[in-house]
């Protein structure tokens, strides 16, 4: 017997996954859902169930590719879905009888796939002024001149960007983490055509972004990790020649607390 072929019987620490928030196990697979929303994976990796683009069966943690930062999985005998910070759905694993959603019936797929028109339905983000802040004008810094209006607890993105990532809208600094009122970005609304990347700086540097750019509505949700002075910045995405985009943002801010499953 090898030392991956072993069975324990007593608790052992798994190493190499940070900041773990969630944990679903396939038949014989483990995957584990970070703070920052990445996926890491060990166990069988017949069928891609671990997504690291092999099928490799891992003893040890390994991080998942090709799938953006997740907010939740589930998975079945060998195979994962998961829901994205803009509630995209993702699939992949064993796919023989059309269970990835993709329209096809792949053996297996071990690179994460998007499933085309379907989203999961968003949550219900309590935005009272008891759990919220709710960014309205007096918190707006700075927006793209000509293409973004600021109205009272809403941004409308619409009209010819000056580049395809430049800066369309940022925020002014807010205190916050685990030890502070907030802890959770979220931006919520609507992408008609384009894209925009949601991020969040402190000291002009990225401590965390997400790019939307699937048309519909989008919720982006991220717990912050630690304390600090945050800019949320709102930039466009339009990675090809077009520059033009409509989005429009319903709301945007810091909560205190996500609905119960969320977290």
């Amino acid at each position: 017997m090898t030392q991956d072929d072993r069975t324990e019987k007593s608790p052992r620490p798994v190493l190499g996954v940070p900041n773990p928030v969630s944990l679903v196990a396939a038949a014989d697979a483990t995957l584990a859902v970070t703070r920052e929303g990445a996926v890491w994976a060990w166990g069988d990796n017949l069928y891609g169930q671990l997504a690291d683009g092999t099928f490799i069966t891992r003893s040890q943690p390994k991080l998942a590719v090709g799938v953006p930062p997740v907010v939740t999985v589930a998975a079945g005998h060998a195979h994962v879905v998961a829901v994205a910070r803009d509630w995209s759905l993702w699939t992949w694993g064993f796919g023989h009888y059309g269970q990835l959603g993709d329209g096809l019936t792949d053996r297996r797929l071990s690179v994460p796939r998007k499933i085309q028109n379907l989203r999961a339905r968003e949550l219900d983000l309590n935005l009272s002024p008891a759990n919220a802040l709710v960014f309205g004008l007096a918190e707006v810094g700075w927006t793209e001149a000509g293409v973004v209006t600021a109205q009272s607890q809403r941004l409308v993105i619409k009209g010819l960007a000056a580049g395809s990532y430049t800066y369309a809208a940022l925020a002014k600094p807010t205190a916050v983490g685990p030890d502070t009122p907030y802890r959770y970005l979220f931006v919520r609304g609507t992408v008609r055509s384009g894209g925009i990347t949601v991020g969040v700086q402190v000291n002009q540097q990225w401590v965390f972004q997400t790019n939307v750019d699937s048309r519909g509505p989008f919720t982006v949700l991220w717990d912050v990790p630690a304390e600090m002075s945050a800019t949320v910045v709102i930039a466009h995405y339009l990675p090809g020649k077009n520059l033009e985009s409509e989005v429009e943002i319903d709301g945007w801010g810091w909560l205190k607390s996500l609905p119960s499953g969320a977290q």
